[in-house]
């Protein structure tokens, strides 16, 4: 099955809204919280969660991870497994 960019680029977000809600409930944190530990202004991981906000910087997800005591790819590992196991060869050429 060979998805188009937009829609691995999609789903990818979507993941890293799921992964991002999750960690924040299991550590029993507010989105105001997660601004103090990560330096990134709730406004922005409120975006990120409601996917308003679809390409995050490396150091937003950076900040995010440590903020939350976890790493990038445990952040955004379920959207990585799902890009790998896409045909993404369209991409390269």
């Amino acid at each position: 099955m060979n998805k188009k960019p937009d829609q691995i680029h999609l789903e990818a977000i979507e993941n890293l809204s799921k992964n991002l809600k999750k960690k924040i409930s299991e550590l029993g944190l507010s989105q105001l919280h997660l601004s103090a530990l990560s330096g990134i202004e709730k406004s922005s991981i409120t975006k990120i969660e409601t996917m308003e906000y679809s390409n995050p910087t490396i150091r937003i997800l950076s900040q995010l991870a440590k903020g939350l005591n976890t790493s990038i790819a445990s952040l955004i590992s379920t959207a990585l497994t799902f890009a790998h196991k896409c045909d993404l060869s369209h991409l390269l050429s």
